[in-house]
């Protein structure tokens, strides 16, 4: 029984929890709750043996699919969460504890979740908590970019939902299979198009550094590791060998690549390198090979180790300076030596140096290209890794810590005042730092986490390193010949969500005028109803009385104008004589019985 535990419970129990103590006790509350699921992990079968479901009304709702591709990230998560919560120990209030908690969470519920209605709750359940986490960094910024990814992940949401009523309402499961979704129908298309915009695919991919580098120093930890990787495991499990996964991929890494290089902003850049890198894993989906599948999986569960240690020395640096911009920083390796180590780790893993987490994982990818007799694909993806190298893991560590590029205005090149993180911090980083380097030099337990059969990956080949480090050379020496070019300048960069900025305000105006013209007119319709018919109750008696007494002053024997003078003035003051007041009524009876009659 206790091998159905579902390892999202801990966490949801520790998010309800948490809010109510302080900082450090809560701090503690939230450890202890992200390591019980990495233990309630360790236990699960992972051959699918474990199951947790509900029947309702005839329908399945499979809480706990522990195959392997599960369990695989379902270990990454909870791993990456304890490490988040260990960064982060002592320095979250209730609420964002709260909300980081039940955001790891649900992503870990649709990781295990084993039909489609289960994966949309979840699903949607991560976008509403990770708006809380966005929130959580306290800035009118941060307001507005969550109001965004709320308004972007609604969008995807809905995409998703349509897709699973669609498919429900042709096949009759709610299956989450690649079987289902594999017949590349209307229904098919929306639940990818839903994947796509979590996973940041390019054209949707700015909600990304839109909205990431808005959280708090402890919150983009958190963030960097769970939306888009659930959108690649979600695309492993339902989408594999879909061919315009590659041209997406392709399309991310190029766009992730270009905005990475321009971008000032720390934490923008470090977004954008995750949309590069997740392109490197829609690849691998797309070309579908176990082989590329594998390599997909390791990439994933790297980039999650590697991308949060770069979060946590970006948010240490900002936490211990105030400032973000990289044409603000520099000189701060004497004030923060174990932050700038901790960097330098991250870096090299990100940029696939040999010895590190990055190595042993990329490469799959690009070695199942190769296999795949994609020669074009595979030259593309090679000069990529090494751009990775100049925007991640020579342009951040040297901007930060050693100041500004040759030819960068005199102000720029003094050193920035900082301080070295508090323990917890350095210890979530250290812990960080040695998975990536331990993965590096031994990544056979991970290999045999792999949930995919295929030929057994050799990283340490003669070639493959030698070839590694020549192409990683190379973008050394040209950082270093052409560094003022790479200078990062003051300013803003624009990206696609520029559109939908400007659009929907264009939008809001052109539908204010139109609701407003109508508005206009209806309000002076109304005004003018409203006049016709005080007109017609202060005059109608008036005018009724007149047309009474005019069509009887024969038989009164007066002069018609001067009845219809007196009627109108008894009926002005409402003190009309009992003669006239009985000829109305008979008259309005004798026109009452016509009509029914």
């Amino acid at each position: 029984m206790i091998a159905n535990l579902h390892p999202a419970l801990p966490l949801f129990a520790g998010a309800a929890l948490t809010a109510f103590f302080g900082k450090k006790t809560g701090g503690a509350v939230s450890l202890a709750a992200a390591l019980a699921s990495v233990w309630a992990v360790s236990i699960l079968p992972g051959d699918g043996g474990a199951a947790l479901s509900l029947h309702p009304a005839g329908m399945a709702l499979d809480f706990l699919r522990a195959d392997k591709l599960a369990v695989l990230f379902a270990w990454i998560f909870t791993l990456s969460a304890s490490l988040s919560c260990l960064f982060a120990f002592g320095r979250q209030g209730g609420p964002e504890r709260a909300a980081t908690l039940a955001y790891a969470g649900s992503a870990l519920g649709a990781v295990f979740a084993g039909d489609m209605v289960t994966l949309y709750v979840f699903w949607e359940a991560m976008a509403l908590a990770a708006v809380f986490v966005i929130l959580a960094g306290g800035t009118e910024k941060s307001r507005a970019a969550a109001y965004r990814y709320a308004l972007v992940h609604l969008f995807g949401g809905i995409c998703l939902l349509a897709g699973l009523v669609l498919l429900a309402a042709k096949t009759g499961s709610t299956a989450f299979t690649a079987a289902l979704l594999a017949d590349g129908g209307p229904g098919s298309l929306l639940v990818l198009a839903g994947f796509l915009i979590n996973a940041s695919a390019f054209p949707f991919s700015a909600w990304l550094p839109d909205s990431y580098p808005e959280s708090s120093p402890t919150g983009g930890v958190f963030l960097s590791a769970f939306t888009t990787k659930t959108a690649v495991y979600v695309l492993i499990r339902g989408f594999p060998g879909f061919d315009i996964l590659i041209v997406a991929g392709c399309l991310m890494i190029l766009y992730g690549l270009i905005y990475a290089l321009r971008e000032n902003d720390l934490r923008r850049l470090l977004s954008y390198s995750i949309t590069n890198q997740v392109g490197f894993m829609l690849v691998g989906v797309g070309i579908g090979t176990p082989e590329a599948l594998n390599g997909a999986c390791a990439l994933a569960f790297c980039h999650i180790l590697y991308k949060s240690l770069m979060f946590m020395s970006a948010g240490s640096v900002i936490a211990a300076t105030g400032k973000r911009k990289l044409t603000e920083l520099g000189g701060l390796f004497s004030a923060m030596p174990l932050t700038f180590a901790a960097t330098v780790v991250g870096a090299m893993s990100l940029s696939a140096l040999p010895g590190t987490c990055g190595f042993v994982s990329k490469p799959m990818v690009l070695a199942a290209t190769a296999d795949a007799h994609m020669a074009l694909m595979w030259l593309f993806l090679e000069a990529a890794s090494a751009g990775t190298l100049l925007y991640a893991g020579l342009a951040v560590p040297y901007f930060i810590f050693f100041g500004q590029t040759p030819g960068a205005p005199e102000a720029s090149k003094k050193p920035t005042q900082g301080r070295e993180a508090p323990v917890a911090a350095l210890a979530g980083m250290g812990l960080a730092a040695l998975a990536c380097l331990g993965i590096g030099v031994y990544p056979w337990p991970l290999y045999a986490l792999l949930p995919f059969a295929a030929p057994e990956f050799v990283p340490f080949s003669p070639g493959r390193v030698t070839a590694t480090i020549e192409l990683l050379a190379f973008a050394g020496l040209f950082f270093a010949l052409y560094a003022p070019i790479l200078r990062r300048r003051p300013g803003i960069t624009l990206d696609t969500d520029f559109f939908y900025r400007r659009g929907g305000r264009f939008l809001y105006r052109l539908s204010d005028a139109a609701t407003g013209g109508i508005n206009t007119a209806a309000a002076d319709m109304a005004a003018r109803a409203a006049a016709a018919l005080h007109r017609l109750t202060a005059q109608g008696p008036q005018r009724l009385a007149a047309m009474v007494v005019t069509l009887f002053s024969p038989l009164l024997g007066k002069n018609a104008q001067r009845l219809r003078d007196e009627a109108a003035l008894a009926a002005q003051t409402w003190t009309p004589p009992v003669g006239v007041t009985l000829a109305a009524a008979l008259f309005g009876l004798c026109l009452i019985l016509m009509l029914v009659l």
